[in-house]
């Protein structure tokens, strides 16, 4: 039975990634260090107002050859952000490029209106 990323967490030492967040009117983007990482040992999740990620980086050894000397270690990561935007969940959008995991969380954005002002009376 293969296990799930919760449950090597337990087992494998934790690490929290690099990260970097900017915002527009219009996003929050949240970019972090992942590398050796691949994009199916990631697991991002949305619950109330928290973005999880969390995943694992994996070590192959490349067929025909056995390992003699290693200072890679097989790690888990695991990182937390409240958001305090309101986030449109349905179009929060995910890539990852070398080594480097962009999360892109549009903000629910409401039109402006203008509002009239009356004479106190």
């Amino acid at each position: 039975m293969e296990q799930t990323v919760s449950q090597k967490q337990n087992q494998l030492p934790v690490v929290m990634p690099a990260t970097d967040v900017f915002e527009s009117d219009e996003n929050v983007q949240i970019l972090l260090e992942v590398p050796g990482v691949k994009m199916e040992d990631i697991d991002l999740q949305i619950e109330n107002s928290t973005l999880t990620v969390q995943g694992e980086t994996s070590l192959e050894v490349p067929e025909g050859l056995k390992r003699s000397f290693s200072e890679f270690r097989q790690r888990c990561f695991r990182r937390s952000f409240e958001l305090h935007h309101s986030i449109n969940s349905e179009k929060v959008s995910a890539s990852l490029s070398h080594g480097v995991l962009k999360i892109t969380l549009p903000k629910n954005v409401k039109p402006s209106r203008k509002i009239a002002i009356s004479t106190g009376n």
